[in-house]
């Protein structure tokens, strides 16, 4: 509960500021009607525009130093033109979006990663470039707070009339930092990170350019400003710094109505305040929207580049991959859409062509198709999250709600403009549906807060834009009941009670529905409907469910399920999903929001490429941890010159006198015991203790789900194994393989060799011999540091387990091999999953310890 309120924390801190952010700009503005401000926009310069909108170009471009400085800082060389696009995309996101972690973070997560460059790397270059940013505003506020020291309103009751104390304090900062940059050489270490010293080439870089940043972008608004106003540079750049710095700290996405009342503020004394809020809406639209729909078709092409491979003939399977490959980007679209139509709601209509539509329309259409066209926006907004989900329920809806919101658009007032980018946004929209396979039902899964609080500010504004169109209006109970062609405040009225019910019915929805249950143990009939899914799948892994020490979880249909187990914050899912491939898919998903709002680490351990592109959807890291051995059994054979060690233990051991047998599931209570006692002396043996998780340990009623291979001398067994198979026989695998302490060397390759022969004898296609952890991981100078490190364990780590030699035991039986991966949500949280997975699967730290 205290991780749920501080996550609510924030958001709604966010909110509150915007909200007094709002009043207070409403309060600026009380004595103009919104038709002098649209009469300033339609003369404003273009001239201003041009010079703005250069600026903006510069801005951005000095933007992309950030990361080149970073790969410096990491010492780490990529080519110049992708660092470029990278942090230009990044950045435009970051500004527009907020959340820099989770937006910028996201592109460089999604194409660094593709460069070779290893999660943690990234991360250290996500700090380094926030960190960066913050020196770089610290600086230039304190340059212009001292050289320029304007005087705070007193209605903010600061301790201080004005912001050269704030400047020198700003100043202070920024210089103990370069003196420690000069000064402190050691690294710091921080939860198992290491930080490097910047050092003063680099910490002077980030002022230079950081500084160079924030300069040319208060440029940008100078520019902008009314001409002939006799305010000088500095003047305005401090107020900009200022109102900036206001933005940031209010964690409002771009700083949205912060921003613009902290300018009105001050400025408002010296320049009408309607030319100041032309100004700055040029500001909005010139810095930040032009680059964010510039970002977009960047980032598409750039997606489209990394799968010009798959693409063939891109141009043309433009609007075919477009939607496949960004369902977050498409649910942006969704959500703007949803602005749109409120935004259009909440604004009076144009007199002339209301005229020209009651000469058409009946009143009542006119009034319905407004008031329908806020609640289509209000929905869209909503289900802008199912979209980014993948929900399949979602995708006709919205569909539905954009043809006829761009219906509405036109009925209710002759739109035509928002109507036409809701066709525009129907025709990127329409060929993804393909990418809308989750049958979960819409209202099931629950929002986060963060987009729940994003529908919040919108509605805010949506409120402000009305009272603020409509101000010089005087309210009576009789607006509500008007119906007339030029009446668009009692439309605005009716639409924000439709959209508050609405809202209002929702919430108490997702309030009172049933609460999920806490995860359980699995019951007798959950495993055997697992068991049943297995058997119809693919893949025998599926079978170590049946040890009954995991949890399960199955999809809506139960076609699917994924078993896992849970250790301190982390659930971690054991190999892929069984079952359907569309059921596994809406798993994975259910499974990461299930983890989202129980405050869980969702990982998935030993998985293959199979749900690669999913988690890559999900944002999650994928880290490769070893390889799979896996024995194609149509070309197995003991003959040949290759196979000559092999075909040599396995004549020697079978003369003298050991068989091989198969022991039915049904048949092997007459014999357990046995194999029990066989057991108890492998432990012996190794010194070791029962594992689990990850694999079997001796339980009677998990064996006997199983037949049983086993080898015996003089008719008793003295090594065994059980199989694992499904009925389509494409794979069958082992899972516990112990031996009599007695036995000698070569008796498992008796046993293995048996198997397969009797494997390709009962006609299956390939035989898993399990995974070789650490193997085929590729080291080189460039590597990762993950990379780096499990090729040096795997090359010297026999005092903790034989990486190596178990490697080379596989590969005598010429297997296939394919890569097995771990996969996380949190970066700097793999040294405590990794321990976390350890645990669970030793049961402990003591298992770990011995073994």
């Amino acid at each position: 509960m205290k991780k749920r309120l501080l996550k609510l924390a924030g958001p709604a801190a966010g909110l509150a500021v915007l909200i007094i952010a709002l009043v207070f700009l409403f309060r600026e503005l009380k004595s103009y009607h919104i038709n002098e401000i649209i009469s300033r926009l339609k003369v404003f310069p273009a001239g201003k525009i041009t010079a703005g909108f250069s600026l903006t170009i510069l801005s951005y471009f000095i933007m992309t130093f950030y990361d080149r400085l970073a790969l410096v800082y990491i010492k780490r060389k990529l080519p110049g033109l992708k660092v470029t696009f990278t942090s230009l995309v990044a950045y435009i996101f970051s500004n527009n979006i907020g959340l820099s972690v989770l937006s910028s973070g996201a592109v460089r997560f999604r194409f660094y990663g593709m460069l070779g460059l290893s999660s943690l790397e990234i991360v250290k270059i996500i700090a380094f470039n926030a960190f960066t940013f913050w020196i770089g505003i610290i600086t230039a506020s304190g340059i212009m707070f001292i050289s320029e020291p304007v005087s705070l309103p007193s209605i903010l009751k600061f301790p201080f009339e004005s912001v050269k104390p704030v400047g020198f304090i700003m100043i202070s900062i920024v210089a103990a930092y370069l003196v420690a940059a000069f000064l402190y050489k050691k690294s710091i270490t921080f939860k198992d990170i290491e930080i490097e010293s910047p050092g003063k080439c680099i910490a002077i870089g980030q002022v230079l350019i950081s500084t160079a940043d924030w300069m040319a972008a208060g440029t940008v608004f100078y520019i902008l400003l009314p001409p002939g106003n006799g305010i000088s540079y500095p003047f305005v750049i401090s107020i900009f710094m200022l109102a900036q710095t206001a933005g940031l700290i209010s964690h409002v996405p771009g700083g949205i109505g912060v921003f613009e009342t902290v300018v009105l503020m001050m400025l408002s004394g010296v320049v009408p305040a309607a030319d100041i809020f032309t100004s700055l809406l040029f500001y909005r639209i010139v810095y930040y929207i032009i680059p964010f729909v510039a970002g977009i078709l960047l980032f598409i092409a750039g997606e489209m580049w990394i799968r010009r491979p798959a693409a063939g003939g891109a141009v043309i399977s433009f609007g075919r991959w477009l939607p496949r490959v960004f369902p977050s980007l498409m649910a942006i679209l969704i959500f703007i859409n949803g602005v749109l139509l409120l935004v259009s709601a909440a604004l009076p209509n144009i007199e002339s062509r209301m005229h020209r539509l009651g000469m058409i329309l009946p009143i009542n259409v006119i009034e319905a198709s407004h008031f329908l066209s806020a609640l289509a926006g209000t929905a869209l907004l909503f289900l802008a999250d199912r979209i980014q989900k993948r929900v399949d329920a979602a995708y006709y809806i919205t569909l539905i709600l954009l043809v006829s919101g761009a219906a509405f658009m036109f009925l209710g007032g002759l739109n035509y403009e928002e109507a036409l980018f809701l066709l525009l946004s129907i025709a990127a929209f329409i060929p993804s549906r393909k990418s809308f396979k989750r049958k979960t039902p819409l209202l099931s899964i629950g929002y986060s807060q963060v987009w729940g609080f994003a529908v919040l500010m919108v509605l805010a504004l949506f409120t402000w834009t009305g009272l603020f169109a409509y101000k010089h209006i005087e309210y009576t109970h009789s607006l509500w009941l008007k119906f007339e062609l030029l009446n668009d405040a009692s439309r605005f009225m009716r639409a924000g009670i439709g959209i508050a019910s609405s809202g209002i019915l929702l919430a108490v929805y997702i309030l009172t529905r049933p609460v999920r249950e806490g995860i359980m143990p699995p019951s007798a009939e959950e495993l055997e409907n697992a068991k049943r899914i297995t058997m119809a799948s693919e893949n025998p892994d599926g079978n170590m469910v049946l040890l009954g020490d995991k949890y399960i979880l199955f999809s809506r249909d139960s076609d699917a399920f994924i078993m896992y187990g849970v250790q301190g914050s982390s659930r971690i899912v054991l190999g892929d999903p069984v079952g359907a491939v569309d059921g596994s898919t809406e798993l994975i998903w259910n499974f990461c929001e299930q983890c989202g709002e129980d405050g869980a680490n969702p990982v998935f351990f030993d998985v293959s490429t199979r749900f690669l592109p999913v988690y890559i959807e999900l944002g999650m890291s994928i880290l490769k941890i070893g390889e799979k051995a896996r024995v194609k059994l149509c070309e197995f054979s003991i003959d040949g010159y290759d196979n000559r060690g092999l075909r040599h233990a396995y004549n020697r051991t079978k003369k003298e006198g050991y068989e091989f047998e198969i022991i039915p599931a049904d048949s092997l209570s007459s014999v357990i015991d046995e194999i029990h006692e066989v057991s108890d002396s492998w432990l012996s043996l190794k010194k070791t203790r029962e594992k689990s998780f990850s694999i079997g340990f001796f339980n009677k009623s998990y064996l006997s789900n199983f037949p049983c291979a086993v080898v015996k001398q003089e008719g008793k067994i003295v090594a065994f194994s059980n199989l694992m198979f499904t009925s389509l026989k494409k794979e069958f695998t082992i899972d516990l393989m112990r031996h009599d302490a007695k036995t000698p060397n070569g008796i498992m390759d008796f046993m293995f060799t048996n198997i397969m022969l009797w494997g390709k004898n009962e006609g299956y296609e390939y035989f898993n011999l399990g995974v070789a952890p650490l193997s085929g991981i590729k080291k080189s100078p460039a590597a990762p540091l993950w990379n780096r490190v499990a090729s040096l364990v795997f090359g010297h780590g026999e005092m903790f387990y034989n990486f190596k030699g178990l490697a080379a035991y596989k590969r005598k039986f010429h297997p296939e091999w394919e890569p097995v991966h771990i996969v996380y949500s949190k970066p700097l949280s793999l040294p405590g999953i990794l321990a976390d997975i350890a645990k669970v699967s030793s049961g402990g730290i003591r298992g770990i310890i011995s073994k």
